[in-house]
């Protein structure tokens, strides 16, 4: 039984990490076939994790019993970028009633 190596999956907008089904990419032989063979995963597809890193753990089980194990490791990124979302700037003739407000700026913004 062969598993993937390390699946690199984006964060989602909680920040986390979500598993894929992965048993699908796992290579399995059995003697007496494929056929009678069960394979599950654990965490479940569509589970998600805190983190940087999760270890999925694939199982082949065929009908006499048998079984088998491998982990196929989830490597969480973050790659959104950050975004700053400002409000408009007040609008200063609507707050004092005076049209030469409208020409003034708060102190942190004159020169000289």
């Amino acid at each position: 039984m062969n598993c993937p190596g390390l699946i690199t999956v984006d964060r989602n907008e909680n920040c986390e990490g979500v598993v894929s089904d992965v048993t699908g990419m796992v290579q399995i032989q059995d003697n007496c076939g494929l056929g009678n063979l069960t394979v599950t995963q654990s965490p479940a597809a569509e589970s998600t994790f805190e983190g940087f890193f999760q270890n999925v753990t694939v199982t082949a089980t065929d009908t006499d019993g048998n079984s088998n194990i491998c982990l196929v490791g989830f490597v969480a990124q973050d790659n959104t970028a950050p975004y700053a979302h400002l409000p408009p700037y007040p609008n200063r003739r609507r707050q004092c009633g005076m049209p030469s407000c409208a020409t003034r700026l708060p102190n942190r913004y004159r020169y000289g």
